[in-house]
């Protein structure tokens, strides 16, 4: 809506290009303005036109709603503010449900054939042998992900062990779970460390902060069951069905799963990803 700008840019389309945001990929756009643009109206969108007929020539226009201005008018032609909302404001739904939505967190992998199409990226020497998926290298690191880095609100299960590590005595020399990843620099990682101690961490273009820590009896070099349930800010890590992180973060909103190990050998089973109820 150009009439959204400061007045001195909309009345001088000189000042500002948006044609030039305008491409064959442009998003669906909804216009809401009105009369006509010879009409002496304040509202007149003569302005915002340009960017239609862009839509139009670029023959994305089936993209492309404008309307409402009648909404606001009452059976003879005048300004009515008092129409119930319900009439006015039809036109924001309606062009949500334009809009595609990010698919649905869905995923398996139990490493015998049952991937439900999310391929792995992986970084390192990883396998899958006898049912679990491997990686057997102790020094550095290796990561591997998958998944849509559109999902938000999800639960995440996998069974995990550390096999080995290259330094016990070193605590986060483990294995790690990945969420919400949408590289390898943007993401959250939780760790079971060989001190028992639960991390959940964060790292934002590659610095890493500390978001919990929780003492437990649990030792990583065992298999156990992770469960990690995001959904908006909140997060809550479970192991065995055990609640031990309960927080809120608003550090990443969306992305992908994955497992990363630090000089540490690791096998993974059972990879599961879906939506929680309700969303």
């Amino acid at each position: 809506m150009y009439n959204a700008l400061p007045d001195g840019f909309w009345q001088s389309p000189e000042l500002w290009t948006p044609l030039v945001d305008v491409s064959v990929n442009s998003p669906p756009t909804y216009f809401a303005f009105g009369p006509t643009p010879e009409d002496i109206n304040n509202h007149n969108p003569v302005n915002a036109y340009p960017v239609r007929d862009q839509y139009i020539e670029l023959g994305i226009d089936f993209t492309l709603t404008d309307g409402m201005w009648n909404d606001f008018q009452d059976g003879n032609g005048n300004w009515e503010n008092d129409l119930a909302p319900g009439e006015i404001m039809h036109y924001f739904p309606d062009f949500i449900e334009t809009l595609e939505s990010p698919a649905p967190a869905n995923m398996v992998d139990n490493f015998d054939g049952g991937n439900t199409a999310y391929p792995w990226t992986e970084n390192g020497a990883w396998y899958v042998s006898a049912g679990t998926y491997n990686q057997d290298v102790i020094t550095g690191s290796s990561s591997t992900s998958a998944g849509n880095p559109a999902w938000d609100a999800y639960t995440f299960t996998a069974d995990m062990i550390t096999v080995s590590s290259n330094d016990p005595a070193k605590a986060w020399l483990v294995n790690s779970l990945v969420f919400r990843a949408s590289d390898t620099q943007n993401l959250y990682l939780v760790r079971l460390q060989s001190n028992g101690d639960l991390k959940l961490r964060s790292s934002v273009n590659n610095v890493s902060s500390q978001i919990a820590s929780v003492p437990t009896s649990y030792s990583p070099f065992v298999w156990h069951n992770y469960k990690v349930v995001v959904q908006g800010d909140s997060i809550k890590v479970s192991i065995d069905n055990e609640l031990l992180i309960d927080v809120s973060d608003s550090d990443h909103a969306t992305g992908s799963i994955g497992i990363v190990t630090s000089q540490s050998s690791v096998s993974v089973d059972n990879v599961r990803v879906t939506q929680p109820s309700g969303c």
